[in-house]
This record gives C-alpha cells, structure tokens and sequence, in this order.
C-alpha cells in the first residue's frame, strides 16, 4: 500500500503532456542558437542516424563536449539537459544555465599550454644537461 505523505514518483508515460522528441529538439535548438549567439563552436548533430540528437560543443584539443535533452524521471518527467554520462546540467526550460555551463566548459584549462610546455622542457632538459638520456648519472672526472 502506498503511503499518503509520500507519493510515488511518476514514470513519463504517467504524465499527461509528457515531453516528446520533438520538444527536446526544440529545447537544444534553443540552446544552440544563444551558444551561437556567445560565439560557442557548436552544432546540433546526432551519432545514431537521427534518434537521438545533441548539441556538440568543440574544444581544440581536449574532447568535445555534448548536451542531450530528455525527460529526468527524478523531476517528474520534465525535460533535462543532460552531459555525458548523463550527468545533469540543468532543466530544458533553463536555457540560460545550461548556456552558463557550455561556456564553463569551453574555457581553457589554467596553464593548459604552460604545463604541457614545461613537462616537455623538463623531460628533456634533464637528459640535456646530464649528458645521459638513459635517466642514469654521467660519470665525471673522467677523461
């Protein structure tokens, strides 16, 4: 029997109205177009020859990051952008956040460039000084 303070979560079939594929289309529509209008290198694509689309953001060298649109269960049916792995970004009907968190992960990492740099400088300015490449000490005296 199923408690009266505490009611059970609707699955989205339960739901009268619930949101279809072609409203979750509209919804990353909606979002690529106000990425775009930011200047975001986006696109609205699919990888499943149409059944499910997403909005797909490139990074230059780090992995692409995609935004899919569909019904979280947890709110009632309701759409959701969601990231990779499902992760939640925020609710379709909230453009503005999830263009907040596009523009999150599109900024450069601190010191990407930096820190690469300086591992390679690092790595081999080691050996350069050393005079060994296989990471052992030159022997010196000798001659």
């Amino acid at each position: 029997m199923a408690s009266l303070d505490r009611p059970r979560e609707p699955s989205p079939d339960d739901i009268v109205g619930a949101p279809n594929a072609d409203d979750a289309n509209g919804r990353l529509a909606a979002l690529d177009m106000a990425a775009r209008a930011h200047e975001l290198p986006n696109e609205v694509t699919t990888g499943d020859h149409g059944q499910n689309y997403y909005v797909r953001m490139d990074r230059g060298r780090r992995a692409p990051v995609r935004v899919f649109c569909r019904p979280r269960a947890m709110d009632g049916g309701r759409l959701w952008f969601f990231a990779d792995r499902g992760t939640p970004v925020a609710e379709a009907s909230d453009i503005r956040a999830a263009l907040v968190w596009l523009k999150e992960q599109a900024a450069p990492v601190e010191n990407d460039d930096e820190d690469e740099g300086a591992y390679r400088r690092s790595d081999h300015s080691h050996a350069a000084s050393s005079g060994a490449c296989d990471g052992t000490k030159p022997e010196h005296g000798r001659g």
